[in-house]
């Protein structure tokens, strides 16, 4: 390793201790930050909170919600009690608050619209059956027709 590599690498655990520091931060934060790779920083976390020098401050939530994402500083603190997941119960009353939310913005009851992905926000309208719909009605055949196939 070339004298300017190891500075280089002096300088953004510098950096990502300044940052534990101050402000605290995810591994991500730090990646971000510092340009490390994200293995090396989760190995230098883990060695920090093996000698207790680096506690859980806060836990945050993922991109779905789930508070797993922690939030690490300085100091020999007790980490941070993650948060009970949610129940199913729970889920389902947020579930239909969201649906009742979009089903408002539409202008209809949101018992109308079934949800395919609420991630996406795909909406789709009430099934239709095939009679109704101008596309799928039947049209009889002829000897022509199925010749023009």
């Amino acid at each position: 390793m070339s004298l300017s590599t190891h500075l280089l690498h002096v300088a953004a655990y510098a950096h990502m201790v300044d940052m534990l520091i101050n402000d605290g931060g995810t591994v991500e934060d730090l990646y971000e930050e510092t340009g490390m790779n994200r293995n090396t920083i989760r190995k230098f976390i883990a060695a920090m909170r093996r000698r207790k020098v680096v506690y859980v401050a806060r836990w945050e939530p993922n991109s779905i919600g789930r508070h797993n994402i922690a939030n690490y500083r300085i100091g020999n603190k007790p980490d941070a009690k993650q948060p009970e997941p949610r129940s199913n119960q729970q889920k389902k009353r947020d579930y239909d608050e969201r649906r009742r939310k979009i089903a408002a913005s539409l202008g209809v009851s949101y018992k109308t619209i079934r949800m395919r992905s609420i991630g996406k926000g795909y909406l789709r309208s009430p099934v239709q059956s095939p009679s109704s719909h101008p596309s799928l009605q039947s049209t009889p055949l002829s000897a022509q027709s199925v010749a023009d196939l």
